[in-house]
């Protein structure tokens, strides 16, 4: 080593170098694969809420067009028989009696429409009516999405608020159940 101190010292600078290259490239090489999985997430995030938009669109397309090609054109005098004038609950029952054979294959629609079935009941007084709906689109969100989904909590406790009235007991186990949920 005396003999030859230049030699090793120059072997060992260039072993050092060497060394330092490979930790900065497997330093590289790390930080681009966290990059690259930072990436991936980010675009898989991308496609799930174009998606989920896209779903909502479809479901809210098919709602506006029951209710305005099955509900509303029901009170069109034109569309009856004899020309004669039609209530209201007469439109909704006419209407609510083809939700579920007119979205058999499609249940988020069937849901949203009973749900919106429900709270109209409601308001018109029909609530034993509204309380049939709600039930319904409980159901079938909660076999859509499962019991903690933010539709299916909605939907429930809008029952919840429907059995105030005739079953307070259920309508505060059911509460219970929402907030826990």
């Amino acid at each position: 080593i005396r003999r030859h101190r230049l030699g090793v010292l120059t072997g060992s600078a260039i072993f050092a170098a060497i060394a330092i290259g490979a930790a900065l490239a497997i330093a590289g090489f790390l930080d681009a694969r966290r990059e690259r999985a930072i990436a991936l997430e980010a675009q898989t995030k991308a496609e799930n809420a174009e998606a989920e938009t896209k779903r909502e669109a479809a479901i809210s397309e098919a709602v506006s067009a029951f209710l305005s090609q099955d509900l509303l054109a029901q009170a069109n005098p034109y569309n009856l028989p004899g020309n004669e004038a039609v209530t209201l609950v007469e439109v909704l029952d006419r209407a609510a009696a083809k939700v579920d054979e007119s979205f058999a294959d499609q249940p988020e629609v069937r849901a949203s429409l009973h749900h919106t079935l429900a709270e109209t009941y409601q308001g018109l007084g029909k609530t034993e009516v509204a309380e049939k709906h709600a039930r319904k689109a409980a159901a079938i969100f909660e076999s859509v999405h499962g019991f903690h989904h933010a539709k299916t909590l909605a939907s429930y406790s809008f029952l919840a608020s429907l059995l105030g009235g005739s079953d307070m007991k259920a309508s505060l186990e059911l509460h219970e159940k929402v907030l826990d949920g």
